[in-house]
């Protein structure tokens, strides 16, 4: 039985110093110190995960996710492409550079040719600020009590057409970045975001 408080799953390593300020909540904090390290903090069933995006992008799939696709182990019912990446991208992929008294002006070696953005990250985390997860693909499938952010998951998406050939426009593997469980009348509904680490 667990007491009180939140248990951390805590996968990175560092040193790096943080300050809550006045106008600053605790989640854009860890959100920050997330990017700084070029990792995914999430909350989830009591435990706070705090994962390097590349951890999160080396795993097995979980489950095979099929639309209008045999031998799944689940099959979506609804779903909508998320058409944001440009948007991520604009935000995301810029040339950061930070200074310091020791090392003076240092560069992230991604996207040098952006436009240039001074942050306070230390010098060998510029290149993680780029790094993000990118929302590609909401589904709605009936419930399966399991399915947590992180889950990778392998997706069959086929159109339907007369050939039934395979939606390569894609990824065939994507991790879930978002998902919410709720009953819809006697069912047992999950809705689910997922995407792949971009940066």
């Amino acid at each position: 039985m667990r007491k009180h408080g939140l248990v951390v799953n805590c996968a990175v390593s560092g040193i790096g110093t943080y300050h809550l300020n006045y106008d600053m909540t605790p989640s854009k904090l860890l959100r920050n110190i997330a990017r700084d390290f070029g990792a995914a903090v999430w909350v989830c069933r009591g435990v706070l995960h705090f994962v390097p995006l590349d951890v999160l992008m080396m795993q097995k799939p979980l489950y095979k996710v099929g639309l209008n696709a045999k031998d799944v182990d689940i099959d979506i019912t609804r779903h909508e492409v998320v058409g944001n990446q440009n948007q991520f991208e604009r935000v995301a992929q810029k040339g950061f550079f930070s200074w310091a008294t020791d090392k003076h002006i240092k560069q992230a070696t991604t996207n040098s040719g952006k436009s240039k953005v001074l942050v306070t990250t230390p010098h060998g985390r510029l290149d993680n600020l780029s790094k993000y997860l990118q929302p590609l693909l909401v589904f709605q499938c009936y419930g399966l009590s399991d399915l947590v952010p992180s889950n990778m998951l392998d997706l069959i998406l086929v159109r339907l057409s007369n050939d039934e050939a395979l939606d390569e426009s894609l990824p065939n593997r994507m991790i879930i970045s978002r998902v919410t469980h709720y009953t819809q009348g006697e069912r047992y509904v999950i809705d689910a975001e997922v995407g792949v680490a971009n940066g």
